[in-house]
């Protein structure tokens, strides 16, 4: 069974708890690392909310971001590897007064969202679990969840353009463009 999963509703969730906790104010400066994946959904941001945005992302990406006075854009070469990106963005983050750096690689609420609120949602039965690994906040949330309070096999689909930490809690790693039997299985999607 395929199960499409909002990004924007957990990226949403996360500014709200940021706004409520008064981490962050309409006068925060985001400073967001992007990969080539959920750029469409991050940058809804700017519907909801007045920040200024200063996105750090590849060179080859820049065409999907528009032009946008509360948007400023960094980008790095495409042959650097991926860590480079959240690096960059934490050094650019120090140059700003009043600046969150806002990862969905790492950031508390994002990954409360999957394991607190959407996990609770899923139907899961005794199948395997497939869960994107994109940034790590979506699969550290659910696989939590799950292993926490359930006995299935998590498979990682690995999107990223490096091994996954051992830390993270996966029985198999395939690749996203691996077969997977969406019949027998309950496979996360999130629309990429």
């Amino acid at each position: 069974m395929k199960i499409n999963i909002d990004i924007y509703k957990a990226i949403k969730y996360s500014f709200d708890s940021l706004y409520k906790k008064e981490i962050i104010n309409s006068n925060t400066i985001i400073v967001i690392p992007l990969l080539r994946y959920l750029i469409p959904d991050i940058l809804k941001i700017r519907d909801s909310y007045n920040n200024k945005l200063v996105l750090v992302l590849y060179q080859s990406e820049i065409d999907k971001i528009p032009n946008d006075n509360n948007i400023e854009v960094i980008t790095i070469p495409d042959m650097m590897d991926e860590d480079e990106i959240f690096l960059m963005a934490n050094d650019i983050k120090e140059e700003y007064d009043n600046s969150y750096l806002f990862n969905l690689e790492d950031n508390k609420e994002y990954e409360n969202y999957y394991s607190k609120i959407l996990a609770k949602e899923l139907n899961i039965d005794d199948n395997d679990i497939y869960i994107p690994y994109i940034y790590g906040g979506l699969f550290k949330g659910l696989s939590k969840y799950i292993k926490l309070l359930f006995d299935n096999k998590i498979i990682a689909i690995n999107y990223r353009n490096k091994e996954l930490n051992n830390d993270l809690d996966y029985d198999l790693v395939i690749r996203p463009n691996d077969k997977i039997d969406e019949l027998k299985n309950i496979v996360i999607s999130c629309n990429l």
